[in-house]
């Protein structure tokens, strides 16, 4: 453990850029896939009803809302703040703060090289930290780790993975 305080270390977030560019490119091949869609559908249709309407916002709505949530997760590391009495989340409704203490199990999940700490408050409510979108991933799990009052699960494998050990 550091002589920081982990507010004050910079554990440098980094902008998953393949990833968002992807999503960017998917979510936009969808758009205007529908927006074609749609304007074939009225000009061979001719007579647009209120179904109509309602068909063209219900979908485009599910399209940005599906686009939402895929950036939030995303960027979700620059979305959490590390104190030295918990984690700050910033959300669309607000700040969620999760105390160190509340934290009930712990573990590193992986899949297909991609390493998360699952932090688990109660049967219905956890905190992910995407442990691979940071620089120094090793640093901040050893602070997380050291702040936790339980054991994290991990094995070696999954230790391994992380960047600046």
């Amino acid at each position: 453990m550091s002589n920081y305080k982990i507010d004050e270390i910079d554990f440098g977030p980094r902008v998953p850029l393949v990833r968002l560019v992807l999503s960017c490119l998917a979510f936009g091949v969808l758009g205007w896939a529908f927006i074609n869609e749609t304007m074939f559908e009225f000009q061979v249709v001719g007579q647009r009803t209120s179904s109509d309407l309602v068909e063209v916002i219900g979908i485009s709505f599910l399209l940005l809302a599906s686009f939402s949530f895929t950036t939030s997760f995303l960027l979700l590391q620059f979305r959490l703040r590390f104190t030295e009495t918990g984690i700050r989340r910033f959300t669309l409704l607000g700040p969620r703060f999760i105390p160190w203490g509340s934290v009930q199990a712990a573990q590193l999940e992986s899949f297909k090289g991609y390493l998360m700490l699952s932090l688990w408050v109660s049967r219905w409510r956890w905190i992910y930290v995407p442990l691979m979108e940071f620089r120094s991933s090793a640093a901040l799990f050893d602070e997380i780790r050291s702040r936790l009052p339980v054991e994290v699960r991990a094995t070696e494998s999954q230790l391994a993975l992380l960047g600046d050990r």
